[in-house]
């Protein structure tokens, strides 16, 4: 498995992924927008045969928020994720960013785990953020040293 940077070629792959993994995916043409946006950074993660997994970040220096992070389910617990994580933490370290954020579903144990793994605190609740089904968002945030 090997990390890239997205190219236009990949978004109907990440649609995949947004389908597969997301209760409310976004759509080839918010996924067209973001890749054409300077402000978002777009990682894949591949393997011989396919893409498994992919993150998004948008920086704003010297913030930065984690949009999307999502594997595969059959792919999941390979350490994928966590390879994604570390580029997209490399990449904000290099553009200056001092804090990264994100949302996580409250029901999201998995995804919770890992940014707390990577020393991501809770710093607050949406309530009732996402619908299908509604569910509360939990903030969190990481402060880089650079």
């Amino acid at each position: 498995m090997w990390i890239r940077q997205m190219l236009a070629e990949d978004i109907k792959d990440i649609a995949y992924i947004e389908k597969e993994c997301f209760k409310e995916p976004w759509s080839e043409k918010m996924i067209e927008e973001m890749y054409k946006n300077s402000y978002d950074f777009i990682e894949m993660a591949q393997d011989c045969t396919k893409t498994i997994g992919y993150a998004n970040i948008r920086i704003l220096a010297p913030e930065a928020e984690l949009m999307r992070l999502a594997v595969l389910k059959e792919r999941r617990n390979e350490g994928t994720a966590q390879l994604l994580l570390n580029k997209i933490l490399l990449i904000c370290k290099c553009k200056g960013v001092s804090v990264v954020r994100l949302e996580v579903r409250r029901d999201n144990e998995p995804a919770t785990a890992l940014y707390k793994k990577f020393g991501f605190v809770q710093n607050g609740i949406r309530k009732d953020y996402y619908s299908h089904p509604t569910e509360d968002a939990i903030l969190m945030e990481k402060i880089l040293n650079n």
